[in-house]
C-alpha cells in the first residue's frame, strides 16, 4: 500500500513544482500534514487485536508523505547548489537521513517502548494478584499475553501520539516560514566559506593580542 502513496506523491510534487510551480515550502507543509494523517491514523486504529488490512489508508498516506518530502527536499538543493556540489550534498543528505536520521529514530522509539511498557506494568502491579489469577484461572499464561500485548499497544499510541504533535509543529512552523514578513525577519544562516574566513580571522586576531601583551610584558621587564 505505501507503493500506491509513493506514486501519488511523485505525480503531486511534479504537477506542484514543475507545471503549477509553486511554493516549495507550502508543499512541505501538505507532506507533513499528509504524515500528520498517517501518524493520526495509527493512533486512533492500533490496537491489540486490529487486523493489518486497517492501517492500509494511514500507510498510503505515509508513503505519499515520505515521497513528497523527499522530492521536496531535493528541490531545495537543486535551487540553493550548483551541479557541481549537488551530488556531494545529496550523498550528505542521504547518510544523515539513512543512517543518523534512521538510527535516532529507531532507538527513540525502542526506548519510548521500553520505558511506557515498564511504566504500564508498574501501574497496573497493584492491582494484579498473579497467585490469585493463577490458582483461579486455567489459562493464565494466554491472560498474561493479552495485557502484555495491551500495554505494548497502548505505548505505541502513546508514541504516535508524541510524533502527531511534532509533525503538526513542524507543519504549522513551515506554513508560517512561508509568510515573507515572518521569512525576513528570520536571521539568515551565512554560506560556509564565509563562515570559516570569520573564524579564521578571529583567530588571528586573537594572536595578534597575545603576541600584543607579551611584547608589552618583556618590555616592562
Amino acid at each position: 500500500m505505501s507503493l500506491i502513496g509513493i506514486w501519488a506523491g511523485c505525480l503531486f510534487s511534479l504537477g506542484w513544482l514543475k507545471i503549477m510551480r509553486w511554493n516549495v515550502y507550502k508543499l512541505i507543509a501538505v507532506a507533513l500534514f499528509a504524515f500528520c494523517l498517517y501518524a493520526g491514523g495509527f493512533y486512533f486504529l492500533v490496537d491489540s487485536s486490529i487486523a493489518i488490512e486497517q492501517l492500509s489508508l494511514p500507510l498510503v498516506w505515509r508513503g505519499f508523505s515520505y515521497a513528497v518530502l523527499c522530492i521536496a527536499f531535493m528541490w531545495c538543493l537543486h535551487e540553493i547548489m550548483s551541479f557541481e556540489h549537488f551530488f556531494q550534498a545529496l550523498a550528505v543528505f542521504n547518510v544523515l537521513h539513512m543512517f543518523v536520521g534512521g538510527l535516532v529514530g529507531a532507538s527513540l522509539h525502542a526506548r519510548g517502548m521500553k520505558y511506557y511498557v515498564s511504566d504500564g506494568f508498574a501501574r497496573c502491579s497493584g492491582y494484579i494478584d498473579s497467585v490469585r489469577m493463577s490458582a483461579r484461572l486455567a489459562d493464565f499464561p494466554a491472560m498474561m499475553e493479552s495485557i502484555t500485548q495491551g500495554f505494548m499497544a497502548q505505548s505505541i499510541k502513546i508514541l504516535f501520539g508524541w510524533t502527531l504533535i511534532a509533525a503538526l509543529f513542524f507543519a504549522i512552523l513551515m506554513l508560517l516560514w512561508d509568510i515573507p514578513m515572518v521569512r525576513r525577519q528570520v536571521k539568515h544562516i551565512p554560506d560556509w566559506p564565509k563562515v570559516g574566513m570569520g573564524v579564521l580571522r578571529g583567530f588571528h586576531r586573537q594572536q595578534r593580542l597575545k603576541e600584543l601583551r607579551r611584547q608589552r610584558r618583556l618590555s616592562q621587564v
